[in-house]
């Protein structure tokens, strides 16, 4: 009878030993694959962040050249145009190519404010 329970005991301590050493590989291995699951997350997140600056700020240099260009047209086209007489000066035809391109610099200023808040600190130094 004493072999039995012997046996028994033998047999209980075993499987309970077994079982709290698989739990305990269980849970180093459970927790290893946490870290490289967050350690991989976070490098996702901080690509993704880098990507979208990196396309919020390619969108502020665009917009700041398009307007440039605009605006460039405008100022090219006033200059190259012949002084007009007095009474020409006082017209509206006159002042609504004026005013078009003091619209277009004021739209240009706009973006190159968006290019300097999006861009690194050496993009808005002016010397």
């Amino acid at each position: 009878m004493q072999d039995i329970i012997a046996v028994a005991l033998i047999t209980s301590v075993s499987t309970l030993t077994g079982g709290a050493l698989t739990g305990a590989i269980a849970l180093w291995v459970n927790r290893a694959q946490l870290v490289s699951s967050r350690i991989s997350a976070d490098a996702d997140r901080r690509e993704q962040r880098t990507s979208r600056h990196r396309e919020l700020r390619r969108d502020a240099y665009l917009h700041f050249l398009d307007h440039w260009g605009k605006t460039e047209d405008l100022l090219v086209t006033l200059w190259r145009q012949p002084s007009p007489p007095a009474e020409m000066i006082a017209s509206l035809r006159s002042y609504n190519e004026y005013s078009e391109a003091e619209k277009a610099i004021y739209e240009w200023r706009q973006s190159m404010n968006l290019v300097v808040l999006e861009g690194p600190e050496d993009v808005g130094m002016i010397d």
